[in-house]
């Protein structure tokens, strides 16, 4: 007669119990809502002047048309990114920071993104660009996290400035 392990004592025990078992579903279930929240969870939301709602997530940005409560379409940047916060420019650009070293700008008349590298010369060691502003002028300023600045995108350059 084979002696059984405590491994083996622990699941038949374990099995038993009801309470155990769905205390154990809903751990492993708030464990799967905390991965994919990034996917589905909103960061930050602006509102258009048309209107329109734009929302980003980890990896992209939807457009939300709160007449109908319906999004009208997800547009994914990509598995690197790493969106954080959007700004809505007086002319209907869309402005994103991303952790990632990077600004983005959406043009939603044809959805197409257009990237601007954050430059290590400027803002050495990183940025980590989180907060991000249009000014009435069409400047582009972000708040860096990772070296306490702010910086500034003058998109028709690209001019970069780092304040702080």
């Amino acid at each position: 007669m084979v002696a059984a392990s405590p491994r083996q004592l622990f699941w038949r025990r374990f099995r038993k119990e009801t309470t155990a078992i769905v205390g154990l579903a809903i751990i492993i279930l708030f464990a799967l809502l905390a991965l994919l929240a990034p996917l589905v969870s909103p960061y930050d939301i602006a509102v258009a002047a048309d209107g329109k709602v734009w929302m980003t997530h980890e990896l992209g940005v939807v457009r939300l048309d709160p007449a109908t409560g319906l999004t009208q379409g997800m547009y994914p940047l990509g598995t690197d990114k790493q969106i954080q916060t959007l700004d809505i420019a007086g002319n209907g650009m869309i402005w994103m920071s991303d952790a990632n070293e990077r600004i983005f700008r959406l043009d939603p008349a044809t959805l197409s993104f257009t990237t601007f590298a954050i430059p290590a010369a400027t803002f050495p060691g990183g940025c980590g660009a989180f907060g991000i502003k249009v000014a009435p002028g069409g400047d582009i300023f972000f708040a860096c996290t990772m070296n306490r600045s702010i910086g500034r995108l003058q998109p028709a350059g690209p001019t970069w400035t780092r304040f702080g």
